[in-house]
């Protein structure tokens, strides 16, 4: 008896002992092994053509590593709102509020050539880069052929830009290409790491000289000429802007811009094959900024000439505005040509709405009007300049964690009757949302907040592969399904891929508090699943899903074969579009009107009026007594650091149970929390504990840390040794 006691004790032991983890203070991390490094490294030495992915944009504090996008899962359909009406594009119904489609005809799965002679851009995210961008050419235009052009032709890229007015550029004389600082950096790092013991840092008096502080430009620099044999600007947009004037380009987000006025010739490539030029362009050469691209400005009004406002004036289109459409992103891990490219890229319609772009009805409803205090006291103009801009912001009527499998869902907004205007931005990764919204769907995710990276980290592949888990967000009569792992980012911190203890791979939730940003916005992950049209001059938006089902050939839109286009004129290639869109639905197909073709499905937009779009209101507004009436969008200066200006910090309101997450050397350890099935309300606590037990249900994932019957299994623990003591004696 006494050796079976015995036995049964130790074995009770040894199980618990294999089953319980102690709560781990960051005074005894230990980095977990990597079964890649069998010797240990001498000298950390962050890859400096990277960049920390905790940016929210791509500014430049954050230069060591750039956030990676996870690729959708594969077979993830997206839910598009259904109709039964003619206008509708979608092939499958339904008698509920909303449909999934499947296919689509041949139709809308290729561009016939009307769609192809749009006047259209084409924008691409390359491999070295989360954002979308497209080349332009300053100075002598390399596409025409005329030898009696002395001028350098200067080939920079710009970021799709749709929350300011001006085009603006880097100035070649403040900035150097990153290549090249890039270089040097690799340079004065490898020659420390052969000489420095193992654990050493660099020291700062290395790593604080300006080739490791100063700002480098990734798609070229502007080289302007002297302002005696500059044009004159065109008169377009502000007539009293003179070249090298100052100017202040003014960004509600966090991007900073500001240099002179300079005129050049300006030219870039169309998708129909043509090459289009802006003679006497004035624009912003930028001295001072945070960024490492410029930008192709698409808001209104623009001191400079604007991209918009001057195709208004060379008469290609009839108002300032836009239609924007995102291909759908392939993942090249698991694409079957390894001739084609798989970048992702967007495609900028000026002033024309084409119907293939999209699947469903289209809505339109009132821009909202924004209001608030983002530069200082010495910098008032250009609050005054951001007061007057006209901005896509749009209320989210309500946000909402699916499984699509059952349908079931759960709103993760708290008041669904309260407000929520956000401002649509194409230069950022990350959306600012209010902190509620976020604890929700840290929840739902089991999100860890990490106040050292001031992000919320979650598993990867967990999370990944749940597929049939979506963020819908419900604007008035659109209902928009985004896969929740578009919403992660590989987590890199301090030049570190962040691992969980147990060697899972990290991953950062791309949402953040509002206050982090001044401001709630929405980034690239809700725009690429839109199609979006923005008539600035009707100060108002359109919404719809965007056809994701539409495929088309990168080189081709490009032209990469040619090397040389022609030049853009009405006689040799007219827009294929109705006057208006009323004539465009009188047209059964395509027909002549005047000098202009007229298709059914392609129209312009004029001032308030975007073509093919349904008016629509907010479905919950509280007590406002119309659709937008009292609806604002604030905006402030931000704090840096969640500080109060005055170097106290600023608690954040995040429960203690979801901010156990420490960074050690790349490992993440979460300590004193429970990692069970956390509820906030009922309705919460009933959707965590199905999705536990249900496929496909919005996920509950357990990180590490203490389970919630961890006390249970201590006590266990100790009366299992003090009966071995007893026994033994």
């Amino acid at each position: 008896m006494f050796h079976n006691n015995c036995i049964t004790g130790i074995l009770i032991l040894l199980s618990l002992l294999s089953s319980v983890r102690p709560v781990l203070s960051e005074s005894s991390l230990k980095t977990p092994k990597d079964p890649q490094r069998n010797t240990p490294i001498p000298v950390h030495i962050p890859d400096t053509n990277k960049r920390d992915s905790h940016g929210g944009s791509d500014i430049t504090p954050f230069t060591i590593s750039r956030p990676t996008p996870r690729p959708p899962t594969a077979g993830v359909s997206t839910s598009e709102s259904s109709s039964s009406s003619s206008g509708s594009n979608s092939t499958t119904t339904s008698s509920t509020s909303r449909s999934t489609t499947s296919t689509v005809s041949s139709s809308y799965s290729t561009e016939n050539q009307t769609d192809k002679e749009v006047f259209k851009l084409v924008f691409t995210v390359g491999s070295d880069d989360s954002y979308y961008n497209a080349q332009f050419q300053f100075g002598a235009n390399s596409q025409q052929s005329n030898n009696t052009d002395k001028r350098k032709s200067q080939q920079i890229g710009l970021r799709l830009d749709i929350i300011q007015p001006e085009v603006w550029v880097m100035n070649g004389e403040n900035y150097k290409q990153c290549s090249e600082i890039q270089s040097s950096q690799r340079s004065i790092l490898s020659q420390y790491s052969k000489t420095m013991k193992s654990g050493s840092t660099i020291p700062s008096s290395v790593t604080e000289i300006p080739v490791f502080t100063t700002n480098c430009a990734r798609r070229g620099v502007y080289t302007a000429s002297s302002q005696d044999k500059m044009p004159e600007p065109s008169g377009v947009g502000d007539s009293s802007i003179k070249n090298g004037d100052d100017y202040i380009i003014p960004y509600m987000n966090q991007v900073q811009a500001s240099g002179e006025f300079v005129t050049d010739d300006f030219n870039f490539n169309l998708t129909s094959g043509y090459n289009f030029q802006m003679s006497n362009f004035t624009f912003v050469n930028v001295n001072n900024t945070n960024m490492f691209v410029g930008g192709l400005g698409l808001a209104s009004y623009p001191k400079g000439n604007g991209f918009l406002s001057r195709l208004v004036q060379q008469d290609i289109i009839k108002s300032q505005s836009y239609s924007l459409w995102f291909s759908n992103f392939t993942n090249p891990e698991t694409a079957t040509d390894s001739n084609v490219s798989y970048d992702a890229l967007a495609q900028l319609i000026p002033g024309v709405v084409n119907k293939k772009y999209y699947i469903g009805d289209l809505y339109s409803i009132d821009m909202l009007p924004h209001s608030g205090v983002r530069y200082n006291y010495t910098q008032d103009s250009a609050n005054a300049d951001l007061a007057n801009l006209i901005l896509p912001i749009i209320n989210l009527d309500n946000i909402k964690v699916e499984n699509i499998d059952t349908g079931q869902s759960l709103s993760i907004k708290s008041n669904e009757d309260e407000p929520l205007p956000v401002l649509l931005d194409s230069r950022i990764l990350y959306s600012y949302l209010p902190i509620n919204v976020i604890i929700n769907l840290a929840i739902q995710t089991n999100a860890y907040y990490s106040s050292e990276a001031n992000r919320w980290l979650v598993e990867c592949d967990v999370l990944a592969s749940n597929g049939n888990a979506t963020i819908d967000f419900v604007i008035g009569e659109v209902t928009v399904q985004i896969p929740l792992s578009e919403f992660l980012v590989d987590a890199v911190y301090q030049g570190y891929n962040l691992e969980f203890e147990n060697g899972n791979k990290a991953c950062f939730l791309t949402v953040l508090r509002t206050d982090a940003a001044g401001f709630n916005s929405l980034g690239l992950p809700f725009l690429k699943h839109i199609y979006l049209v923005v008539d600035n001059d009707g100060k108002q938006v359109a919404l719809a899903n965007r056809n994701k089902f539409l495929h088309v050939d990168e080189s081709e839109l490009l032209h990469l074969d040619d090397d040389k286009l022609p030049p853009f004129n009405f006689s040799s290639m007219p827009p294929p579009a109705a006057t208006s869109a009323t004539s465009a639905a009188a047209s059964s197909s395509t027909s002549s009107s005047g000098s202009r073709n007229v298709s059914s499905s392609i129209a312009y937009i004029e001032s308030g009026t975007i073509p093919f779009a349904t008016p629509m209101t907010y479905a919950n507004i509280g007590n406002l007594t119309t659709a937008t009436s009292g609806i604002t969008l604030s905006y402030s200066e931000v704090t840096p650091d969640a500080s109060d200006g005055q170097g106290q910090t600023i608690p954040l309101d995040i429960p203690a149970r979801l901010s156990g997450a420490l960074i050690k050397s790349g490992s993440i350890f979460v300590t004193g929390v429970n990692t069970g099935n956390v509820s906030a309300s009922s309705s919460e606590l009933r959707f965590s504990q199905t999705s536990t037990k249900s496929k496909g249900d919005a996920p509950v994932v357990r990180i590490g840390g203490f389970h919630k019957n961890c006390l249970s299994v201590w006590v266990s623990l100790v009366c299992v040794l003090f009966g071995l003591g007893l026994i033994m004696m």
